[in-house]
């Protein structure tokens, strides 16, 4: 049975120094030092392609089930018309892993997909970064290291182009910022991705991965052309002081947040409230730490981070027309 399995919120750092110091407060654990691997981030749209129980293909955006007739940016048409490479694909990792069914998330970027970016002068493909295999009730993580990809098919494994590794001892996590801070302004000013196929130009960021206690540690660090948060520093350890509720508007209701909301709702005079909806909810899932920090509630800030969103969402409207 087809069914939408949701690709998870990838946090800020200061979220993970966070998640591990509670964890490790909690059962009376000393602080670890952790490794991380870093790849590059893809500025592009999250998509998925997976087959269920019954062996029926399907194709996912971050946030709904796609189909050819309801696409995101061309997606589900690339899967069909790759219709016996998916099926063979997702069909071995089933029988590999022995699991019912699977899904691969990653990012689907290239031309006419975003802009301003070294990626957008390529052609389309699809750069796995994530798996899941379903057994019964039962979810398994998919090592995608050990997946292997046809190109041929414009299908590639994020771990295919350049990765980093750091060390994070979180006794002292504000010793790993600036290497955090110089690899990202690195990437952001020569993708390494477009770079592997002889293309300059501006990249977005880098995810960091590890394994914590059998849980996924993840967090992403953007380059300042790509920062959802007007932040003074890239990456932080604790969350960001503000001065009122129209400087914490102006930190968090950012061009790219608006930017990353429209791509997520859409632009149709009937999904403005959609719109502002989506604007907050985020806002109040990525900046939660940052109210709190500054004795500030999505009540207080809320009336003027929906004017701003309301505003954007107006004039993309009036300049479509």
């Amino acid at each position: 049975m087809i069914m939408f399995v949701k690709f998870g919120k990838i946090e800020q750092f200061r979220n993970v120094v966070k998640q591990v110091r509670d964890y490790c407060s909690y059962h009376n654990k000393p602080l670890p030092t952790i490794d991380f691997n870093g790849t590059v981030k893809l500025h592009g749209t999250n998509a998925a392609v997976g087959v269920d129980e019954y062996g029926n293909l399907f194709c996912q955006s971050r946030s709904r089930v796609i189909t050819p007739d309801d696409d995101n940016f061309g997606f589900a048409n690339f899967v069909m018309d790759n219709k016996h490479y998916f099926e063979s694909l997702l069909g071995f990792l089933c029988y590999r892993e022995d699991v019912d069914s699977c899904i691969l998330y990653g990012e689907w970027c290239g031309s006419n997909i975003q802009k301003g970016v070294a990626l957008s002068e390529l052609d389309k493909m699809f750069v796995v970064f994530d798996g899941k295999g379903f057994r019964g009730g039962d979810e398994f993580k998919l090592n995608v290291n050990l997946i292997d990809l046809d190109n041929q098919y414009n299908v590639y494994n994020i771990n295919e182009f350049p990765t980093y590794n750091v060390t994070v001892d979180f006794n002292n996590p504000e010793d790993i910022v600036n290497t955090l801070t110089s690899i990202t302004e690195r990437v952001e000013k020569e993708c390494p991705v477009g770079k592997h196929f002889n293309v300059s130009g501006v990249g977005e960021g880098v995810v960091w991965t590890s394994d914590f206690k059998g849980n996924d540690l993840r967090f992403k660090v953007k380059g300042e052309k790509h920062s959802v948060s007007k932040v003074k520093k890239l990456v932080s350890v604790d969350p960001e002081v503000v001065e009122s509720v129209k400087n914490f508007v102006d930190y968090a209701v950012t061009e790219n947040r608006l930017e990353q909301g429209l791509q997520e709702v859409g632009l149709d005079q009937n999904k403005i409230g959609m719109f502002i909806g989506w604007v907050n909810k985020d806002i109040n899932k990525e900046e939660k730490d940052v109210l709190d920090k500054n004795g500030l509630t999505m009540k207080q800030v809320g009336g003027k981070v929906s004017d701003k969103a309301r505003n954007f969402y107006l004039n993309k409207l009036n300049n479509f027309k």
